[in-house]
């Protein structure tokens, strides 16, 4: 990356003040970008998305568990008023 005069004058400091902020900038978003990405970061995300599933089937499971229950119980019912 390079700084111009110009650029120095739009934020009204020096050029090599001004490369040297640019350069702290985007060595720290590089460093950022590297632990956003590790690996630990990326299994903890897999184990999200698992655990996540696995809470929706469970929900899926007990919405048909009580599903079973209601026509059985409304079966019941139905037999015991003929």
């Amino acid at each position: 990356m390079s700084v111009s005069e110009y650029d120095a004058i739009w934020y009204g400091k020096g050029m090599l003040e001004l490369a040297n902020e640019f350069s702290a900038k985007i060595s720290n978003s590089i460093v950022e970008a590297k632990n956003e990405n590790s690996l630990q970061k990326l299994i903890l995300r897999i184990g999200l998305i698992l655990l996540v599933i696995a809470i929706a089937r469970f929900i899926i499971w007990l919405i048909g568990k009580g599903y079973n229950s209601l026509l059985q119980f409304l079966n019941k019912k139905k037999v015991t008023s003929q």
